[in-house]
């Protein structure tokens, strides 16, 4: 299991200043009734008067939308980070231009009154996000001495991205880019005769793998690294193609050029001069191994091994079904059982394990099968549970 790299920020000053710090700015949100819960503790059932604190990791761009009411938007989010795991919080609009200047990467703050739900994983890590509201609350604090910094959930090495649990996953990836590829422009599907920029950066590490890293739009366009640039990418989808991984960006994607406090991007700097003086070829000829995808194989039967993501009842009902890939999807949803259907609680199977289709009470034989029912045995009893479960949203 891969495990994120956790590294405490020094800070100046005394323990004991930061401390008393980090007190008033925690006591002042406690004078307005603000309960500071860890974040692996949030959910949808959190009290009202919930709060977080926590240090900023990851503060994504500005973006705009149109909705389908025909209504121009912007969004933006920031990922906030304490001791016990990490959480999403998004913010549009009106809400965003008061709340957005607020937050910096690397400092500290107290966030409160917002709505918590869980989180889409096709944009985040977490498995809840919050949604900032007029009313929600943002302080920065002082106290910088027990939180994780900024060395978080970085793959260890680029070759650990073939494992299977990362399949269409969310993750944060450092390495040095030894190829930037020209912007080039893609025809949309979805807008027919509208084109937008795409680049394709590839990025390798000491483990000698590497990855294509597919940048879309203004990302594309504005892309000023350069080979031999260290890049931290927070939040870059793992996608499978043709055999091998390859990751992309998204609106949710931070991408960082040789940040300086980041103690891995330093690492491999040293490491990337050693290999241009000591082979040259490998970088002049591109001769970096592939990652090959296991493709989420589990165990000898070959099967596809599906991830259960985190959804509400109202994100359940507007899935697009054709849009899922072939076979089970499985989903998480936390709710309370607000209906059971007490009747109809079974009803009777062919006993054949290889047909188990429904029969008759008084049937002599299975008409799907042809399975003896009274030579060979009697039909048995199929159990049926229908409940309605609700949650903040709606119920299903």
């Amino acid at each position: 299991m891969l495990s994120p790299a956790r590294k405490l920020l020094k800070s100046p000053g005394s323990p004991q200043r930061e401390r008393e710090k980090d007190q008033q700015g925690s006591n002042e949100m406690l004078d307005r009734g603000v309960n500071i819960m860890p974040i692996s503790a949030l959910s949808s059932f959190s009290p009202r008067n919930w709060g977080l604190k926590g240090r900023c990791i990851s503060k994504q761009p500005i973006h705009e939308y149109v909705g389908r009411d025909s209504r121009a938007g912007k969004s933006a989010s920031v990922d906030i980070i304490d001791e016990s795991g990490e959480i999403h919080i998004t913010m549009f609009n009106e809400v965003l231009e008061v709340q957005y200047k607020k937050f910096e990467v690397n400092k500290v703050f107290i966030v409160s009154k917002g709505n918590i739900r869980p989180a889409n994983k096709k944009f985040c890590k977490s498995e809840y996000e919050v949604i900032l509201g007029d009313e929600s609350l943002v302080e920065e604090v002082a106290e910088q001495l027990s939180l994780p910094s900024r060395e978080k959930t970085f793959i260890p090495q680029l070759s650990d991205l073939g494992s299977a649990r990362l399949n269409d996953a969310q993750v944060d990836l450092v390495g040095v880019i030894v190829k930037v590829e020209e912007v080039s422009e893609q025809i949309s599907k979805k807008q027919l005769g509208q084109t937008f920029a795409k680049r394709s950066i590839i990025v390798v590490d000491e483990s000698e793998y590497q990855i294509e890293l597919t940048l879309w739009r203004e990302q594309a366009v504005q892309f000023n690294g350069n080979v031999g640039d260290v890049i931290v990418a927070v939040n870059t989808k793992i996608a499978e193609f043709n055999g091998f991984r390859s990751a992309t960006v998204s609106n949710q994607t931070n991408l960082e050029i040789n940040p300086k406090d980041i103690s891995r991007v330093s690492e491999l700097q040293k490491w990337f001069r050693r290999i241009q003086s000591e082979d040259k070829e490998k970088i002049e000829h591109n001769l970096w191994k592939k990652i090959e995808a296991t493709g989420g194989k589990s165990g000898t039967d070959g099967k596809e091994q599906k991830v259960a993501h985190s959804v509400s009842t109202q994100q359940l009902k507007q899935t697009d079904v054709d849009q899922l890939d072939k076979g089970a999807e499985f989903f998480n949803v936390i709710g309370a059982i607000t209906y059971f259907k007490r009747t109809n609680l079974w009803y009777l199977a062919c006993p054949n394990t290889k047909c188990s289709r429904k029969i008759q009470d008084g049937d002599q034989s299975c008409k799907s099968c042809g399975h003896n029912l009274i030579a060979d045995g009697p039909g048995v009893k199929r159990y049926i549970l229908s409940l309605l479960l609700s949650d903040s949203e709606g119920s299903i």
